[in-house]
């Protein structure tokens, strides 16, 4: 059998798919969470699998099972949904109200039993419905509103983390909000492609083969760094918004002595150079709650943990590059010292802070 490219693609797809599924299950952490994203990865591999048999000859087009297959894509986004909610929180245990992202799938096979019991009248429906591409559709706008909404998890959880944490490269989930994005741009690519082929003179297959590529890869993208994604720590997550510190007991004295106590011990001791520092033990050196060292920053300093640890680490930055014993010293090397964990997060701090760059600022100095 000569396979052509587009097999070929299939194959190694699903090769890599099944083995990045297996490798998930046997993950020691977030469990929950990787079980579900093994049943993404494990599901996408079972479609590909289906459009190469069926397209190769091996198994034969059978209507029950290719309406079953198409129904299956309205499990990805409830997978994924899930996967990033037990990313987030994976001390919470699998419940009834996680059931209900299942409702769409559930739904559109109620509506297909007669399909499956192979009813004429049904059957000439699905044909319709086939011919239209509203499922497709349906799948694809039901799968960007889902997206959108990981998206707002993912914004918020970003917005929590960097009130507990000074250093968020591996926990702020970049490579999911990336993934997410891409999916929403693949939809609405895929929407365009269902119609355009009726507008336009090429082969109405394009879309599926574009599908089927851009499903190989997201496999591999999504199932690689699920499996590199480091345990998201259950510290102290302050509320995101500060007007819940309304209820707070934080008098105007306390608040004033805890940022009194804060700014000497930044000052003196320096604990920002600790590049894995969090609010739970700044808050345990100054004898204060974390609740109320972040309500104190929130309201009286106006930064969350993140703003505040990362501005002293540039300071500290600046003065050592200042100083004519540093003067030979890597800016590399520099950012390793006051605490951050890589370079680039050095260098787009030390930006954002400085609206300029190490470079431009060292460039500046005169020894």
């Amino acid at each position: 059998m000569n396979l052509q490219f587009f097999e070929i693609i299939s194959i190694v797809g699903i090769a890599q798919g099944f083995f990045l599924s297996g490798l998930l299950i046997f993950k020691k952490k977030n469990k929950t969470a990787n079980y579900l994203l093994s049943t993404l990865v494990a599901l996408v591999s079972l479609i590909l699998s289906y459009n190469l048999f069926v397209r190769t000859g091996l198994l034969a087009e059978e209507y029950s099972l290719l309406v079953f297959v198409n129904t299956v894509v309205f499990l990805f986004p409830a997978l994924h949904i899930l996967y990033a909610l037990f990313l987030l929180a994976p001390a919470q245990r699998f419940t009834i109200r996680h059931l209900f992202h299942f409702i769409p799938f559930v739904s559109i096979n109620l509506l297909c039993i007669p399909i499956y019991l192979k009813n004429e009248t049904a059957l000439s429906v699905f044909n319709t419905i086939s011919n239209l591409n509203i499922n497709n559709l349906a799948s694809s706008i039901y799968s960007m509103v889902v997206m959108i909404f990981v998206l707002q998890l993912l914004k918020s959880h970003t917005q929590k983390i960097k009130m507990s944490f000074s250093s968020i490269e591996r926990i702020n989930l970049n490579w999911l909000k990336i993934i997410t994005s891409v999916i929403i741009v693949f939809d609405v690519l895929f929407i365009l492609l269902l119609y355009i082929p009726q507008f336009f003179n090429f082969d109405p297959t394009i879309p599926n083969l574009i599908l089927i590529f851009l499903m190989v890869l997201l496999i591999f993208i999504t199932a690689i760094f699920g499996f590199r994604q480091p345990e998201i720590f259950q510290t102290f997550l302050p509320p995101s918004e500060p007007v819940k510190y309304k209820t707070s007991g934080l008098s105007e004295t306390k608040a004033l002595e805890i940022e009194n106590k804060l700014v000497e011990f930044l000052n003196k001791e320096k604990p920002y150079l600790n590049e894995n520092l969090n609010i739970d033990e700044l808050s345990g050196h100054l004898n204060v709650t974390p609740a109320y060292l972040s309500q104190v920053l929130n309201e009286r300093l106006g930064v969350n943990f993140y703003t505040l640890i990362n501005t002293c680490r540039i300071e500290e930055a600046k003065r050592l590059i200042g100083s004519s014993e540093y003067s030979n010293i890597k800016l590399e090397a520099i950012a390793y010292e006051v605490g951050f964990k890589s370079k680039s997060t050095f260098n787009a701090a030390f930006k954002k802070i400085t609206d300029m760059t190490p470079s431009q600022f060292r460039a500046g100095i005169q020894y």
